[in-house]
């Protein structure tokens, strides 16, 4: 879902976390399909094998999104050093 800055609910937060090492991307038998990537992303989820993955982000094609497996094993081992406001000029801590 993509949101105006303004259309952002005041309890919206970002944050980051150490991976460790820069994930695989995710492959998809025809990357023209988002079934092909639902189909991909659900062996991958079901598998459990890769903490984090990439895949290429539907807004700005050269750029890429990772996304965390929560049925991995190190999922919630991972820290969270803070959150930050989405609605904030500067990112203000929560």
């Amino acid at each position: 879902m993509h949101l105006d800055k303004a259309d952002l609910p005041a309890d919206y937060v970002w944050s980051w976390t150490e991976l460790g090492r820069v994930p695989e991307i995710l492959e998809s038998s025809d990357i023209n399909r988002v079934s092909s990537y639902r189909e991909a992303g659900q062996l991958w989820v079901a598998t459990a094998e890769q903490l984090a993955i990439r895949v290429q982000s539907a807004v700005i094609p050269h750029e890429s999104n990772v996304l965390l497996n929560p049925t991995h094993a190190g999922y919630y081992s991972l820290q969270w050093p803070s959150r930050l406001r989405f609605n904030s000029i500067h990112g203000s801590p929560i």
